[in-house]
């Protein structure tokens, strides 16, 4: 059974691609946030070291380990851009110091930011990517088992995003 959308024939019978899942993980994540920010207004950031530490170590399980405990915090944020940048979805993917405790994450070019979907993100919205930085940089540095870094903002472009990563605190996370 076929259906015809946007001109483009779609098999119910086709198996989901990797695109299918990332659609998927970029929808569901931003109508959960949207939802929280409805919920708890601006105390929803307070979701996302949750959100981070739930993930860490399901990446781990499915043999997503890119990052070493025995490397240090640039060294694997080094490992991770070479990762992200061999990804077919994105490119211009760059990790840097911005301050003594902060990291600007950015994605020049995500495919799914081309398409149009950066358009119906609302303010305080997490790029998922910079939320699976975040987890495997945590899976190797927790702090009293609590993620070590999390996601405090995300600027979204037509063509990418522009992240801040910093050490998961109670200031942080309050944006206090």
């Amino acid at each position: 059974m076929e259906n015809q959308k946007d001109g483009k024939t779609v098999n119910q019978a086709q198996q989901l691609s990797p695109n299918h899942i990332a659609v998927i993980f970029h929808s569901t994540l931003f109508g959960y946030e949207d939802a929280v920010q409805d919920l708890l207004g601006l105390g929803a950031d307070a979701v996302i070291p949750y959100v981070v530490q739930r993930m860490a170590p399901m990446l781990a399980r499915e043999g997503i380990v890119i990052v070493d405990r025995n490397c240090t915090a640039v060294e694997n944020m080094a490992k991770i851009v070479r990762f992200f940048n061999n990804q077919s979805l994105l490119s211009g993917f760059s990790i840097s110091k911005a301050s003594n405790d902060s990291y600007k994450l950015e994605i020049k070019r995500c495919m799914f930011a081309c398409s149009g979907i950066h358009d119906e993100v609302r303010p305080n919205t997490k790029c998922p990517y910079s939320l699976i930085v975040a987890a495997l940089l945590s899976s190797v540095e927790l702090k009293n088992g609590r993620p070590a870094f999390t996601v405090t903002s995300c600027s979204f472009t037509k063509e990418g995003i522009s992240a801040e990563l910093r050490p998961a605190s109670v200031s942080v996370l309050l944006n206090v």
